[in-house]
């Protein structure tokens, strides 16, 4: 058996695929969350291939954490990387928020308690709460994830997407904070 963990662009994945010899023994399993999670067994796993496949992993999949059956490994693919352009987008927002929020000196609990009030409402308000207060941990570098949001982006055009302004723009945003200077390869995308 083979269960694929690595973040792929749909181009690749349909290359995998379309060379193995065994393609029943292949398993797309796509992770979500961080390190701290996998060693508490609490992944989160968009999987996809085959559902004989899948079921002959799930005593190992269970051990890992969640996991939702997404359907093919070119979907389970496409999933993980919405999740990514999703997060990533929130990420960057969030911190934008978080040094006005700084700066007017507010209350970083009654803020999130606010926001959570009105259209700001969402569950990743909690990232919000650690990057007012610096009480973060790095997650990965920020090349890493333009490379996953430039991915992203390729795999949606190959599937037929062309525009995704919001994601083109913080994809950009990310570029040129590389370019710039500004942020080095040792400085971190936190909490993604």
């Amino acid at each position: 058996m083979l269960v694929d963990t690595t973040t792929l662009g749909v181009d690749e994945v349909s290359r995998i695929t379309s060379s193995l010899r065994n393609p029943e023994n292949y398993l797309t399993c796509r992770l979500e969350r961080g390190p701290k999670e996998a060693s508490e067994g609490r992944l989160a796993m968009f999987i996809g291939g085959p559902m004989s496949t899948y079921e002959r992993c799930r005593p190992l999949l269970d051990a890992l954490g969640e996991h939702v059956y997404i359907g093919s490994h070119q979907q389970a693919t496409v999933m993980k990387l919405v999740s990514n352009m999703v997060g990533t987008a929130i990420v960057d927002l969030l911190a934008q928020v978080s040094v006005v929020l700084r700066r007017v000196s507010i209350d970083r609990e009654t803020a999130i308690r606010a926001l959570s009030m009105g259209g700001a409402d969402t569950v990743q308000l909690f990232r919000l709460r650690w990057q007012v207060s610096g009480e973060y941990e790095e997650s990965f570098s920020l090349s890493l994830a333009q490379h996953v949001i430039q991915m992203a982006l390729e795999s949606s055009r190959s599937l037929g997407v062309d525009k995704l302004p919001i994601v083109e723009m913080n994809n950009l945003m990310m570029k040129s904070a590389i370019l710039s200077g500004g942020v080095g390869e040792e400085r971190r995308v936190r909490n993604c």
